[in-house]
């Protein structure tokens, strides 16, 4: 069960960094247009707040759950802070993937406010945050596919 939601988790923080890199894209070419993000550009925001909410519950089955890693950690946590491969997982890559979904969320609301140009510079800035995020706080040392 480990391996196989492990496996899933993996696979769906392909689509969790494209998502991004691809607003940030539509987004900067919008606000250089000097037009607002279209229908399609909206959707993708959405579809990014879903992917991102999904990956957040798989993760934190695995870290709550399954995961021999974290098992390990809250063992003897004072060790596991010794131990950077552990530390990472126990509190680095949580806390910054909390910080991820956030950014996802802040996506879609605080650009919403916004009309026109204004909207696509701001989702422009909020997606690279949130990919800035990401490569701190993916697990690079990792299999990079299952």
């Amino acid at each position: 069960m480990y391996e196989m939601t492990l496996a899933l988790h993996n696979l769906l923080r392909w689509i969790a960094l494209l998502l991004p890199a691809i607003i940030l894209i539509r987004s900067a070419m919008t606000w250089l247009q000097k037009t607002g993000p279209g229908e399609r550009d909206i959707k993708l925001v959405r579809a990014n707040v879903v992917v991102y909410d999904v990956q957040f519950l798989i993760g934190l089955v695995l870290y709550i759950f399954l995961s021999p890693i974290t098992a390990a950690a809250f063992a003897d946590f004072k060790a596991a802070m010794k131990a950077p491969d552990i530390r990472f997982f126990a509190v680095e890559h949580i806390a910054l993937m909390i910080v991820a979904v956030a950014f996802a969320h802040l996506l879609k609301v605080i650009p919403a406010k916004k009309e026109g140009a204004r909207r696509s510079f701001l989702q422009m800035i909020l997606s690279l945050i949130l990919l800035l995020v990401l490569a701190v706080g993916i697990p690079w040392f990792r299999p990079l596919f299952p």
